[in-house]
């Protein structure tokens, strides 16, 4: 390799991040003598303090502390010294910027920021041999020094930075990565950085902002998807005191995956001008064709399709053997169809941006996943090259993927384009639940053929509205296998929901397997070890799929949590009259979860008294925010049982506040318990894994309290009673 090649990493088949960095572009220069430019993210100044660019979004979930401490531990800095600033959109960011989501965050920088921060280490080491006039050799940094044990000598970064551009590039063979044994803040909870900024009122979002002369927006959409405005009198509108314009926003349809609605702004002196001002609006809406769609309408087309054969899944999911033969032979078939419903985000922070446009040039303050689509987006339809943006990238109050999609940062430089003011824009809270990006509507339509006791055969027919695909994740053993799916349009507006579509094929999965155990008369965990582990006979197309690396892998995973969960949970302890335990297992973002759910049912009331959750997430960098992490997925989904689900009629959404789209409360909270499976792999995403396992555990408890298999959600409390 290369000397001035220090980082150079191709992207993987599970999609790591690309980086292909130069050195010198990255890692030389003094400013004024006061710092020293170690490399792209990272500045040292002559106070010792060190700033560093976190180019990932933080949402709430705590990216923003995880992420540099990576960085910080490897390079042996003093975190308490160590400053971070959230980077702008930027070329230079890009490769380190990408997307935040998926889980993939904290989990795509692992390596980067390890092996950026150890050229770093190794350039202040041989900095501090020049300074003292030694070898290299045994020196070491810790919390802000390098070290020489030798003489007990100790040097400053800060002391370094008039030095440091001066030595020579280490070789990338010449930089080694510290043992895990080695760090002092991964694997230690840290409490995350932002948490008392928020407390104390110091922490801005881009609603807390101001420029001058700004002016406020407030648009008034289609409430119909793809739906389009007829016609509108402005009128009475512009009689509203405060209200200055009246502006038309045209609809942007692109690869049946990103919209700005049809819709009319109001722009006034203050936002609620604006709002009243959407109030006197007079539209009439042409709502196409989805304008007569409901949920009976939508539900009757999928089940519809559920004895159809549909599009073959990809063999990531594995599609082997003869399924037909062996339902045709089997002494029993069990079928069961598991329904999910669209769902909401309700993030408490509503989709926001403020917009400057002077002089040719735009600069944008928003909250947003993913700035590189933003700043194509601006590109495309405000016609604002990337030399002419200058793009701030906000902290989210919540987003679990619905700030993914730059819609809002779109309508919001298209008003600043039309405009000699700088524009806030603000989305009432109907707006965001009525114009969201909902998960999947999906039916999950599974057939497993037994015989002799034994599973022989499991077919999977998905139907789901157009979205991100269904999860195919499956870690048992089977001899035949098949899975199919039917792709619908949706008549409301798709979009990734938080774990995407892994919660929706974990319900039906994890429900299956259970029920089948019930079925064979045999203990649900037990079950699940003993198909994880099956010795029977497979074609050949059966065995290379369970003999690749990382089928035997998964099964390895999945055993430690399910083993792990059941023991920290006493799984088949004697249980109360009413109450039960259910148990689930699900993958996700290469991390695997179980958990196991305790209720008690009486007089059709529901409590869920405790989850015992179980994570393999690889290293966790800070334990203290992966257990919350697991806390908030457990929280949300439970959520989404009980209150979930969009109903809609006309194409319209129904629902419209926190009144009738609830929340679950503090006195509806379980008992959560998280453990951590001990290792030393790289560390892998935690924001999502705890979402799919859980809806599938309650159900499984449910049954194990009252005998009613519920294969529906959200809930409905008439089924038990």
């Amino acid at each position: 390799m290369n000397r001035r090649n220090f980082i150079r990493l191709s992207t993987t088949a599970t999609g790591g991040l690309a980086i292909a960095m130069t050195v010198p572009a990255v890692a030389k220069g003094v400013l004024d003598k006061e710092s020293f430019v170690a490399n792209v993210l990272t500045e040292i100044h002559a106070d010792g303090s060190i700033t560093f660019m976190l180019t990932k979004h933080e949402m709430g979930q705590g990216t923003g502390t995880g992420v540099p401490m990576i960085f910080c531990d490897e390079l042996g800095a003093n975190w308490d010294t160590f400053k971070v600033v959230q980077a702008l959109h930027d070329e230079k960011y890009k490769r380190f910027q990408g997307t935040t989501g998926g889980s993939s965050g904290l989990s795509s920088m692992w390596h980067p920021l390890r092996q950026m921060a150890a050229s770093t280490r190794e350039i202040l080491i041989r900095s501090a041999a020049r300074h003292w006039g030694v070898s290299r050799d045994g020196l070491y940094t810790e919390n802000g020094f390098v070290k020489n044990p030798s003489t007990n000598a100790k040097v400053n970064f800060g002391d370094l930075v008039s030095i440091a551009p001066k030595v020579e590039i280490p070789d990338t063979d010449e930089i080694k990565l510290k043992d895990l044994k080695e760090f002092k803040l991964i694997g230690h909870g840290v409490q995350n950085r932002i948490t008392p900024k928020i407390v104390r009122g110091e922490k801005h979002f881009a609603l807390d902002l101001k420029r001058p002369g700004m002016v406020y927006a407030s648009i008034e959409r289609c409430p119909v998807y793809r739906g389009k405005v007829k016609t509108y009198d402005e009128t009475a509108c512009r009689q509203v005191k405060g209200v200055i314009d009246v502006i038309r926003v045209p609809e942007i349809y692109e690869d049946d995956d990103f919209i700005v609605r049809d819709g009319v702004a109001i722009i006034a002196q203050n936002t609620w001008a604006a709002m009243q001002g959407r109030k006197a609006l007079k539209v009439e809406w042409e709502p196409g064709l989805n304008g007569s769609a409901n949920n009976a309408s939508l539900t009757k087309k999928m089940r519809a399709l559920a004895s159809v054969s549909g599009e073959k899944s990809n063999d990531y999911y594995g599609n082997f053997g003869d399924v037909e033969k062996a339902i045709s032979e089997a002494d029993e078939v069990l079928t069961a169809t598991y329904e999910n419903p669209y769902h909401a985000h309700a993030c408490m922070e509503p989709m926001n941006g403020i917009a400057e446009f002077k002089d040719g040039h735009l600069e944008v303050w928003s909250t947003m996943q993913n700035p590189n689509w933003a700043s194509e987006q601006i590109t495309k339809y405000v016609n604002v090259p990337v030399e002419n943006q200058t793009i701030h990238i906000l902290p989210a109050g919540g987003s679990f993927g619905r700030k993914f999609y730059p819609e809002h940062v779109t309508e919001v430089a298209f008003l600043a384009s039309k405009l000699n003011a700088p524009v806030k824009l603000t989305w009432t809270r109907e707006d965001d639940i009525r114009c969201d990006y909902n998960s999947a509507f999906q039916h999950d339509n599974h057939s497993v053929a037994l015989k002799d006791g034994q599973v022989t055969a499991w077919h999977t027919n998905v139907v789901s509205t157009k979205s991100w695909s269904p999860e195919p994740w499956f870690p048992y053993v089977v001899p035949n296998k098949l899975g199919e799916q039917h792709i619908i349009d949706s008549p409301l507006t798709p979009g990734a929901w938080r774990s995407v579509g892994a919660h929706r094929a974990a319900f039906a999965s994890e429900g299956m397997m259970d029920e089948i155990a019930h079925k064979l008369g045999k203990d649900p965990l037990a079950f699940r070890l003993e198909m994880l582990g099956r010795e029977i006979e497979l074609g050949e197309d059966a065995q290379k799929h369970y003999n690749q690396p990382y089928s035997v892998d998964a099964i390895k995973k999945t055993r430690q949590v399910l083993e792990l969960a059941a023991k920290k949970a006493d799984w088949g302890k004697r249980m109360s009259r009413n109450s039960g335990q259910g148990l689930a297992v699900y993958r996700f973002s290469r991390s695997f979860c179980a958990q196991v759910v305790e209720v008690n049912v009486r007089r059709g009331k529901l409590r869920v008294d405790k989850v015992t959750a179980v994570l393999y997430c690889g290293t966790a960098v800070n334990p203290h925010l992966v257990k919350g992490q697991i806390e908030g997925a457990i929280i949300w989904a439970l959520t989404s049982v009980l209150y979930g689900g969009m109903d809609f009629k006309d194409g319209r959404v129904q629902q419209s506040n926190f009144h009738d789209y609830k929340m679950l409360r503090m006195n509806e909270t379980p008992e959560i318990e998280v453990h951590i499976v001990p290792n030393t792999d790289p560390a892998v995403g935690v924001g999502e894994p705890g979402v799919p396992p859980f809806t599938p555990a309650l159900m499984n408890a449910i049954f194990a309290a009252t005998g009613k298999r519920i294969r529906k959600t959200p809930l409905d409390m008439a089924e038990l009673a």
